[in-house]
């Protein structure tokens, strides 16, 4: 091992050439966080230079690990970035940068000598290779450079022809901070950025402020380098560097750790990666931050701790994802034959999660296509570890899957709906994958955990008390609009027999046929509620505000017909009800009244059914449920 200081220059000298291993991540610096506070140094130096005031000490930014590739025929020539890779992309992308700006100013001299460090002379490498999801921005940027070059080939990168980029598209990646770059170093060229208001910057030529910007990143700019041998275990040596202090993602560490088992087992990492995993690194939806629990996080990072969990191996801490992933892989016997097959089910696990939560997506299975969209409403997270184990049952029966998923959704649904807490949901459903894994992944095996929890706090509600809370209880104030309009779109899907995701699509509103609103003009066209000498009117107010909001007295409406309605009585409500397009709306045109009593005979009307959207443990005495 060699540790050195150098410079940029020094680094980027002609003869050498940088490459991303497999295990490394995609560029992920951000402006704000990262690149933005790098460009200041940069104007800073650039500035004292032009002042005459040159600083006398470097300005370091930290450390990098290379190492040699064996192959080299001159020590430290081809090197890998074991550490440190997104900042020699980001000064590799300046000099680009610089290149480009001088090169449209016709600065030759200045464009040729960022050029100088940003080609071989003596080797075909290119200089500087990303990781696979990086390399055409990065090759784009050295070759062509100019905005215009860049919006030819990223044409949805960029609007008004090419004039301005469009930086909500794509996340933050090499071409988002190149093109950061390059505004920034024209706007320092042309003396118009904030450093400006420095009267050496303001006063210098074009070319000498473009020329301080290089000498400011070629000289002032330093690193310190630790090169590793060939035979250092380079892998082995990210992960002890990264594992408990640099802000990388669990998705990372597992990725590296893949590459390291498949070297040990001799098998083409390579290959595994390119097929297996690379989607995962160039796909934004998998970069995309979720709520995953009570935290939010990247969706890969979700997705291999369901992954986790649905093996049976527990449910780890957002933060102790790796471990737990490493300690499933290294159990005795082995889960897997070889890490090929490994990755194979992750890639075909994170399917799975897509047809889940992603409507526009291939559907690997045509039931969790059916459960994404019905379970979305009801916070789901808890539910995906037990469906992505079914999901990967490959003995299951389309019908014997279905069956299952269908337990879940109605334990869900009916311990939400009698109004049961969901504080030990998630560790409820983590324990069903175990015994999954224990006892077969089967229907019967998921019917029968369910129906085995006794305790109030895994208790899955039969139909006595599901029926008692459906019929009597305010669900619209107890669980939201959301999840009471998600039950009657189930409930109009199975009455119409339109298929569910072409309700949804139409976005009905929700209508309460008795208004809840009791203003004066309300009251003229309803009708006072029923007077019993035995009870308050404490409790008569009561007992009318809990049938408005129950489900009986919600019902779906097009937003044109529900503009119509505010506070009319049930007369006119009628009429427009009869022109809606869904069948339990225009059947309301029917009732010449409506009241406490016909709210409850609707929603009694509609029990049965909900005991067949959302079962009980009653399914689990009939398997042919």
């Amino acid at each position: 091992m060699q540790t050195e200081a150098l410079s940029v220059g020094a680094l980027f000298r002609p003869d050498r050439s940088f490459r991303t291993p497999l295990f490394q991540r995609r560029y992920i610096w951000t402006e704000t966080d990262q690149l933005a506070p790098y460009w200041a140094d940069v104007e800073r130096r650039a500035a004292l230079r032009l002042s005459g005031n040159k600083a006398t000490t470097p300005h370091f930014m930290g450390a990098i690990l290379l190492q040699a590739e064996a192959q080299s025929p001159i020590p430290n020539q081809h090197l890998q970035i074991i550490d440190g890779q997104q900042r020699l992309i980001t000064l590799h992308l300046s000099v680009a940068a610089l290149a480009a700006a001088a090169q449209a100013r016709e600065l030759d001299f200045i464009a040729a000598a960022a050029r100088r460090r940003l080609e071989n002379t003596e080797i075909a490498h290119p200089k500087l290779t990303g990781a696979e999801a990086d390399a055409e921005h990065i090759r784009y940027a050295v070759k062509a450079g100019d905005q215009k070059s860049l919006s030819a080939r990223w044409p949805d990168r960029f609007a008004r022809g090419g004039a301005r980029f469009r930086r909500s598209v794509g996340g933050p990646d090499c071409l988002a901070a190149y093109v950061s770059l390059l505004d920034w170093t024209n706007a320092f060229i042309d003396g118009t950025s904030i450093a400006a208001f420095d009267p050496s910057v303001r006063n210098a030529s074009i070319a000498e402020r473009a020329d301080a910007l290089l000498q400011a990143i070629l000289e002032d700019f330093h690193l310190v380098a630790i090169f590793l041998a060939p035979e250092d275990d380079g892998p082995a040596i990210f992960e002890a560097l990264n594992d408990r202090g640099a802000p990388l993602d669990a998705a990372d560490l597992i990725r590296n750790d893949i590459v390291r088992r498949a070297r040990i087992n001799g098998e083409d990492a390579a290959a595994v990666i390119r097929e297996y995993w690379q989607p995962f690194a160039n796909d934004p939806f998998w970069r995309e931050s979720e709520l995953g629990g009570r935290a939010r996080q990247l969706r890969i990072d979700n997705l291999l701790r369901y992954f986790l969990v649905s093996t049976g191996a527990g449910g780890p801490s957002t933060k102790r994802i790796f471990h737990a992933y490493r300690a499933y892989v290294q159990k005795s016997p082995p889960a897997f034959r070889s890490v090929a097959d490994e990755v194979q089910q992750i890639a075909l696990s994170g399917a799975h999660y897509r047809t889940l939560i992603d409507p526009k997506a291939p559907a690997t299975h045509p039931c969790l296509a059916d459960l994404g969209p019905r379970l979305k409403p009801w916070k789901p997270t808890a539910a995906i570890p037990p469906l992505l184990a079914l999901a990967n049952a490959d003995a299951l029966t389309p019908d014997e899957r279905r069956s299952a998923g269908r337990a879940i959704l109605g334990y869900i649904v009916r311990r939400t709906v009698c109004g049961l807490s969901r504080r030990n949901l998630y560790r409820t459903l983590a324990s069903l994958c175990r015994h999954m894994q224990r006892d077969g992944c089967t229907k019967q095996t998921v019917m029968q955990y369910l129906a085995d929890q006794l305790g109030i706090d895994g208790l899955w509600p039969a139909n006595a008390r599901f029926g008692n809370h459906w019929v009597r209880e305010p669900l619209y104030r107890q669980d939201g609009s959301q999840r009471v309009r998600q039950l009657l779109l189930e409930l109009e899907a199975v009455q119409s027999g339109r298929p569910l995701r072409e309700i949804a699509v139409e976005a009905p509103h929700l209508d309460h046929i008795m208004p809840q609103d009791w203003s004066d003009a309300a009251q003229r066209h309803w009708p006072d509620p029923p007077y019993n000498d035995t009870m308050a009117m404490d409790d008569i107010v009561r007992a009318r505000n809990t049938a408005i909001d129950s489900i009986g007295n919600l019902t779906l409406l097009e937003p044109q017909l529900n503009a119509k309605l505010r506070n009319a009585g049930f007369e006119e409500r009628r009429s427009i009800y009869g022109q809606s397009r869904y069948l339990a709306t225009r059947a309301l045109a029917e009732h010449d009244h409506w009241n406490e009593q016909t709210i409850r005979a609707r929603v009694a009307a509609w029990l049965p059914l909900a005991h067949q959207l959302w079962p009980g443990p009653e399914a689990a005495l009939d398997f042919s449920a």
